[in-house]
């Protein structure tokens, strides 16, 4: 049973991030697995899946906070997962140019940078 509870809870985290986890999980599966784990069974399954908010809407929320705190190893990952998802870039961009005027302008521009970090990544392996 508790198995089966992990592989529902890593389908799930594969469905918000992609089948490969992104540095943040690798660094926490070799440094700190617990934590991982919490995050893996808690977060995804029950936090990203409510039911009130789709999970586009959740992605522009969850890009918009790793902006803000300046979390941009996170940030690029859910970037990448952005336009995996088909989210065109323009709103991807249009997200963190809204931010400007409520977290500050600077914000804005580092998210931007990392924003562009990954569309050039992304253009490379076409």
């Amino acid at each position: 049973m508790l198995n089966q509870a992990r592989e529902l809870a890593v389908q799930k985290r594969q469905e918000i991030i992609g089948a490969v986890p992104g540095a943040s999980f690798q660094v926490l599966q070799e440094l700190a697995p617990e934590l991982e784990k919490f995050l893996t069974e808690w977060l995804f399954p029950y936090f990203w899946h409510r039911p009130q908010l789709d999970v586009r809407t959740r992605r522009f929320v969850t890009m918009t906070i790793f902006a803000v705190l300046k979390c941009h190893t996170q940030l690029e990952s859910h970037i990448r997962s952005a336009l995996q998802d088909g989210i065109p870039r323009e709103e991807i961009c249009e997200a963190f140019t809204h931010a400007a005027w409520y977290a500050g302008c600077p914000v804005a521009v580092e998210a931007l940078k990392v924003a562009k970090k990954v569309f050039d990544e992304e253009d490379a392996k076409k």
